[in-house]
């Protein structure tokens, strides 16, 4: 972590960065700390990848760079500008280094640490003490810091953010470098949306969730993303929908195990409206959907397919993977 730069915030300014007085959400088995506020920021002509020892002025998370003005945005957040870049027309910015230091929870130890970003725009590429941990793409997700964290210890969290349209994101799948040269206007730029560290158990999850819902076909769709299955473990999906605290309708899929999946096919099961389909690849985990339940009929159907990359929104219902033979 870089010493603390020689800008000297206004009066009555200064940055809060103990996470004692951060607010917190907990629950019996997983915990997050939300990290927004003042942090070190600077704007970069030149994205590059390492980071900055100097030249940190200071910029609130969330807030949208400033400098794009219209009907629907107005500047909201003051800019602390370090001299070295206080002339830079910000309205023109496309890339920009955020900085801060981060206290991981003593009791964080064994579990899975990660920072989440729940609204950026558009790409972030996230280091812990000088070390890149890895990438967020719009609109949101998070980075597995475990292997760079230590509970109790303090330590540096970098991220180098850069504006860029829709194309831009996509490339940036397979040719980072390239993704941040694609040209176009992006009204809201930066981390626009709560940040956390969070706390969650090692071992299988669950890392995404769409529900689509059909009134006319009476039809529930589930789209269900994993990662950290045990080969040799046994597992199964058990959702819930619920009502004003109450459950009016519960499906539960039949078990699988983790090396069930090959190549990203799981082999074909013969019970009555149970079917496995082929699997699309993609780049990692794994994604279990449950397609085509029929409110008014029996079991629906499951396949299985390598995880799609995307955000996926809860609709009001809750799930749970229940796992046959571990802990979850």
């Amino acid at each position: 972590m870089s010493p603390e730069p020689a800008l000297s915030l206004p009066e009555g300014v200064k940055t809060v960065w103990d996470l004692s007085k951060a607010y917190r959400e907990t629950t019996p088995t997983r915990e997050r700390v939300c990290i927004n506020g003042l942090w070190r920021w600077q704007p970069v002509s030149n994205a590059a990848d390492k980071v900055p020892a100097d030249g940190w002025g200071y910029f609130k998370v969330p807030g949208c760079w400033p400098g794009i003005t219209d009907y629907m945005q107005k500047d909201s957040q003051t800019v602390h500008a370090h001299p070295k870049w206080k002339d830079v027309n910000l309205r023109d910015v496309t890339a920009a280094w955020y900085q801060r230091e981060i206290t991981v929870p003593a009791e964080w130890g064994g579990r899975r640490i990660t920072v989440s970003a729940e609204y950026l725009n558009s790409y972030a590429a996230v280091y812990v003490d000088g070390s890149r941990a890895g990438e967020i793409r719009f609109s949101g997700g998070e980075v597995d810091l475990t292997s760079l964290c230590h509970p109790g210890g303090t330590h540096g969290l970098s991220l180098l953010v850069v504006a860029m349209p829709l194309k831009g994101v996509m490339l940036s799948y397979t040719d980072s470098s390239s993704a941040r040269e694609v040209k176009g206007s992006v009204a809201r730029r930066g981390l626009c949306g709560d940040v956390y560290l969070v706390s969650t158990p090692p071992g299988p999850r669950i890392t995404d969730l769409k529900v689509d819902t059909s009134v006319r076909n009476k039809q529930l769709t589930l789209d269900v993303a994993l990662d950290g299955l045990v080969a040799d473990a046994q597992y199964g999906f058990r959702a819930r929908i619920m009502k004003d605290g109450c459950s009016i309708k519960e499906f539960t899929s039949r078990a699988f195990r983790g090396s069930d999946l090959k190549e990203g096919r799981i082999a074909s099961h013969s019970a009555d409206n149970v079917s496995m389909q082929q699997a699309a690849p993609s780049h990692s985990g794994i994604k279990a959907v449950r397609r085509g339940h029929k409110l008014s009929l029996g079991e629906p159907a499951f396949y299985f397919r390598k995880h799609l990359l995307g955000h996926f929104y809860k609709a009001g219902a809750i799930f749970a993977v229940q796992p046959h033979s571990c802990s979850c």
